[in-house]
């Protein structure tokens, strides 16, 4: 898993040929925390399949508003350059797993 910034997110998506799974985060967020643990374990998992990003919701304002990010952690996937997917608040393991093999 990947930290991401703002400036560099359009990017990734546009160019990336895997699907993507990003994770909206802060660091005063203890649901985050939880959801960090199950993020790191998928990326080992899947992570040859799908690129795991996380950003900071904090520091990148403009991209929250831009995705319509009201609750954290949230999870948004994308496939071709789109959005695909989305999980809001804390979820289990098992449930980010379940939509990732949906991508897969």
């Amino acid at each position: 898993m990947k930290f991401i910034k703002g400036e560099n997110l359009r990017k990734e998506i546009s160019e990336s040929k895997a699907p993507i799974l990003l994770m909206f985060w802060s660091y005063d967020c203890m649901a985050c925390d939880v959801s960090n643990q199950h993020m790191f374990k998928l990326s080992d998992i899947y992570g040859d399949k799908m690129n795991f990003y996380k950003i900071d919701s904090q520091k990148n304002l403009d991209i929250v508003e831009a995705y319509g990010i009201s609750t954290i952690p949230t999870f948004i996937f994308f496939e071709n350059g789109k959005i695909c997917g989305k999980i809001e608040g804390y979820r289990k393991k098992i449930e980010i797993e379940k939509k990732i093999r949906e991508f897969l």
